[in-house]
This record gives structure tokens, sequence and C-alpha cells, in this order.
């Protein structure tokens, strides 16, 4: 049989085999979506744009291509647990310690200015008020700080803090708006609970129902506190409006109220030693100048480890990009966070006993060892007199109180002496009192005193106990 031209489309002899045909390329694809869509998109997302990065933006870093999405769910967000979330800060805050300690610096100087203060009020106001504002720009560069180490960027002081003022305006209005909603409700559930009581005058069953009332309060303002916990890194970290970043956070928070109080009640026990120490030298030491020095120690340890933990929340469960590999290595830094955390507070828990043994267990009292001259006598704690100054006219009353850097036991003697003008002009023995004798002030005040400088001082046996001094013109 004599072979035949093959016809047209059949393949000849040697010809490589066909190629099967390919299949369509999108057949469920809707009308006017992209079918190029990467494995791990959802097929009604439209495909990110294809934008260039900037080309200031550091190397290993990955920017947010589209703005986060408005709303997430339970099962869209990523919490990765609270031992994974304290091993991580904890790595983050060892893996850069100079950094978060620098940053630090000035809220922990403004922290002991307040308590430098002492009684003046007006000082204290501002000391507290500047306080507040550093902490925020001091948090958000912390927040920024720890955003750059786990996207495997190096972190700089400067870059932090300058980029954190850039965020203090709407950081200050939603802690405005975060206040006010949680001052008013409280407000509200104050003025009801007393109103509660005064209409029952006394009743076991409306005091009972005020209680509840109150109860229910603290737990709506503990709610409320908690879904806004991460607003600060979702305002810093996504550039978002206060409004906006208070509304992601209440997003992003949903259903994980009970995890974020495990957190914070962990990251609670690695700070005790500092906050309490620092809190036991408030009280008992008897210079305020300590007080102020282990509350310093005591916010610079701190408020790191807080910052960094909600920026690792936020970043999980808002779901933030990271390349790949990216990140503080595991373990590294922890050993440093730990013994920084609890090893600072360990010693300024130490000074804290040691107030307390020094100063004979006397709870510390602002001007303490000073002989006090006022205008007016302090009806609620005679031993401080209102209107402190040091100059006065001949005309003015003036009011004198002290308090004695150590508790005079019952039975015991302390002498008080007057000078004028370095001559002593009188003299007077007290003898203390159960359960002993702390302080004393003079029952009535001084008046038409002479223009000159006199100094006042209470002695018990060889050792000053208090001693001040004021001029009169």
């Amino acid at each position: 049989m004599e072979p035949r031209e093959p016809m047209s489309g059949e393949p000849r002899p040697g010809d490589a085999p066909p190629k099967p045909p390919l299949p369509d390329a999108s057949p469920d694809v809707s009308p006017g979506l992209s079918p190029n869509l990467p494995p791990d998109a959802s097929p009604l997302e439209a495909p990110p744009p294809d934008t260039a990065p900037p080309e200031d933006a550091a190397a290993g870093s990955l920017e947010w291509s589209t703005p986060p999405p408005a709303d997430s769910g339970p099962g869209e967000i990523g919490w990765r647990g609270i031992g994974s979330t304290l091993g991580r800060a904890l790595d983050t805050y060892g893996s850069a310690f100079p950094v978060f300690v620098a940053l630090g610096i000035p809220v922990a100087i403004f922290s002991a200015v307040t308590v430098l203060a002492g009684t003046n009020l007006p000082a204290v106001l501002v000391a507290s008020l500047m306080t507040g504002v550093v902490g925020l720009v001091v948090s958000a560069a912390m927040i920024f700080t720890a955003d750059d180490l786990g996207r495997g960027i190096r972190p700089s002081v400067a870059g932090a803090v300058d980029r954190a003022a850039g965020r203090a305006v709407p950081l200050l209005l939603s802690t405005l708006v975060v206040l006010a909603v949680v001052g008013g409700i409280g407000a509200l559930a104050a003025i009801v609970a007393i109103a509660l009581v005064a209409i029952g005058s006394g009743s076991a069953g409306v005091v009972a129902l005020a209680l509840v009332a109150a109860i229910v309060a603290v737990v709506i303002l503990g709610a409320i506190s908690l879904r806004w916990a991460v607003s600060s890194p979702a305002i810093v970290l996504d550039d978002l409006g206060p409004l906006a970043g208070l509304n992601r956070s209440w997003s992003v928070m949903r259903g994980h109220l009970w995890r974020l109080v495990g957190l914070y009640v962990v990251l609670g026990l690695l700070v005790i030693p500092a906050s309490s120490g620092a809190s036991l030298m408030s009280t008992y030491a008897s210079q305020r100048a300590v007080a102020a020095v282990g509350l310093g120690i005591a916010t610079l340890l701190s408020a790191p480890l807080l910052a960094i933990a909600i920026a690792i929340v936020y970043r999980d469960l808002a779901g933030r990009p990271a390349p790949a590999g990216a990140g503080v290595p595991r373990g590294r830094g922890r050993r440093t966070a730990v013994v920084a955390t609890l090893g600072g507070g360990l010693l300024v828990f130490t000074a804290g006993v040691w107030a307390i043994t020094s100063s004979g267990g006397q709870i510390f009292v602002p001007e303490r060892g000073q002989v006090l001259a006022g205008t007016s006598q302090n009806t609620l704690d005679p031993c401080h007199p209102n209107g402190v100054k040091s100059n006065f006219d001949s005309t003015e009353e003036i009011w004198i109180g002290a308090v004695f850097t150590q508790r005079v036991p019952t039975g015991d003697e302390v002498v008080v002496e007057y000078f004028g003008d370095g001559t002593s002009l009188g003299r007077a023995t007290l003898t203390a009192v159960p359960p002993g004798l702390e302080c004393y002030y003079e029952i009535d005040p001084i008046r038409g005193a002479r223009p000159g400088t006199y100094r006042v001082t209470v002695t018990y046996g060889s050792r000053v106990i208090a001693d001040g001094s004021f001029t009169v013109r």
C-alpha cells in the first residue's frame, strides 16, 4: 500500500506530539475583575495597585499599599497568644535597650519633677501636664521603634522622635476623647450612686443597688478602655485621625478583651518591683529628691515594655505586613530586658524598703523637717499652714507649723526655740503624748512682728528635727 500524504492538521512522522490546549483562563471570574489575583487573595477584592515603594523607604521595609480594612471581625484578626506577645515584647525591648532608654528619659525627668514640686500646686499641675504631653510623644516614638524592629529596620532615636512629633496632635485629641467619655460615664455613675444613697436614707437595699450600679459602671469603663487600648498604635502606624484610630482599635479588639487583660496582668507582674519601690520611696523617703529619683528610674524601666507590647498586639490584630525573615531574632534580647526590668525593679524596691527603715515607718510628708510660715491656718492639717512663703509684711498674720524628720516617742520632749536676727527670743518644751509626736503648730498667729529675719528650730536631744526661717519687712 502506498503511503498517502497526511491531511491538513494531522501530525507528520517525527513531529513532536501536540501540546494540550490551554484551559480557559478564568471561567468563573465575573466581568470587571482581574483573573491575575495572587493565590491568597479573595476573588472579591481588586488586586493592589502596582505602585513603586517610596524612594526614601528603608531597605527591607514594607508599606501599606492600601489603607487597612475598615472593620475586622474575630475570625480575621491574628492574636498569637499572651506568651508569644510577651516574648516578642521582651526580645524587642532587649534588642534595642539603649534606644528605648534614651527615648524614655524625657518622661522620666518630668515624672521626677512632679514629685519635686511637692505641695506647690501650680508647679505640680504644670509638671503633670508636661508629663502627659511628653508621654504621648515618647510612647509614639517607642511604638515606631518597636514596629521598625519588627520589620527589620534599624531604629534611631532622632527619627522616631521626629515621626512621633508629627502624630502628637491626633494622639492628644484621641486622649481627650477618651477622657471625656470615661470621665462622663464615671461622673454619671457617681451621681446615680450618690442619689440612690441619699434617697434611700441609709436603706440597705438602696445602698446595695448603688453598689451594683457602681460595679456595672466600672465594668463598662473597663470594657471601653480595653476596646480603645490599641488606638495609639493605630493612629501612629497607620496615620489615622483621632476618631478613626479609636474606631480601628474598637474593631480589631473585638473578642480579645480577656486576652488583653491577661497580658496586662503579666506585664504588671514584671513591673511590680519597680512601681512598688517607687511608691514606697514616695511615701516614706525623708527627701523628695530621693523619691523623685526612684519614680524616674521606675518610669524609665517600665514605660517601654507597655508601649512595645501594644504595638505588637496591634500589628498582630491588624495584620500589618512585614518582609519575610524580618523581625527581632527570638530570645536574643530577652535576657537583657528581664534583667533590666526585674533587676532594676528589685533595686528600686530595695531602696523603698530602706526608706521605710530609715524613716522608722513614718509616712513621708512633703516639707518634712521644715518649719513653715504661712498666711492662714490650715484647718485640715494645722502643721502645714496655708499660703506658705518666706517674706511677710509686718501687718500680716504669720502662722507657724512644722513636720519633724522623725516621730518623737510618747513621753519624750522636744524644744522649740525662736531666734530674731540671730538672737534667741525664747524657747518652749513640748512633751509627746500617745501615740507620739510627729509635728507641731502654734495655736495663735504672730501679729505685728518687727522687721527682721526670724528662725525657728525644733530640737530632739542633740538632733534638729525641724528648722526654718522667714523675713518680716
